[in-house]
């Protein structure tokens, strides 16, 4: 895939739980959009280069793996 300067980078994450609404509160920090249906939790990024789009990947999916790592010891 090739993109010119002036187009922006998306990619979009759906992760399958049955605690979406505990994840969705994880990424309150983040700026990303998200929005849950059912047990399902779909995000949305975007950036302005691809250096961007992965800082932006790597802190959701660090908020995404701490709060798991928080229900696993909780729910556990």
């Amino acid at each position: 895939m090739v993109t010119k300067k002036n187009e922006s980078w998306s990619m979009a994450i759906s992760i399958d739980t049955i605690c979406v609404n505990s994840l969705a509160a994880s990424l309150a920090c983040e700026d990303v959009i998200h929005k849950s249906k059912g047990s399902s939790l779909n995000i949305k990024l975007a950036g302005f280069t691809s250096s961007e789009l992965r800082a932006k990947y790597n802190s959701t999916l660090r908020s995404i793996r701490a709060a798991v790592d928080v229900l696993d010891g909780v729910v556990g």
